[in-house]
């Protein structure tokens, strides 16, 4: 039961825009930055480094959504420029 304990105490938080709280989804990241056409090998490359960055946050009791969105614009801008203005309009619709 204690490493259950430990587990649940070092998951990351994700607080959305309705103020629900949730844990940390690589897989939900990497769909949504999917959805925006970005092809999957830098879809991949992105949400890895947002998730190495998610991992500095720790100490946070939440990371706001905004901050994470705001995250992945910043890393893909650095890959690829025109993904990233996809992903921005693709998260406003």
């Amino acid at each position: 039961m204690a490493e259950i304990n430990k587990f649940v105490s070092d998951e990351i938080k994700v607080k959305k825009r309705d103020g629900k709280v949730e844990v940390w989804d690589y897989d939900k990241v990497l769909a949504s930055i999917g959805k925006s056409m970005v092809p999957l090998k830098k879809a991949e490359a992105v949400a890895s480094a947002v998730e190495k960055w998610m991992k500095e946050q720790k100490g946070k009791v939440a990371v706001e959504s905004t901050e994470i969105r705001d995250k992945v614009i910043e890393v893909l801008k650095e890959v690829d420029p025109v993904a990233a203005d996809n992903y921005q309009v693709y998260k406003k619709s």
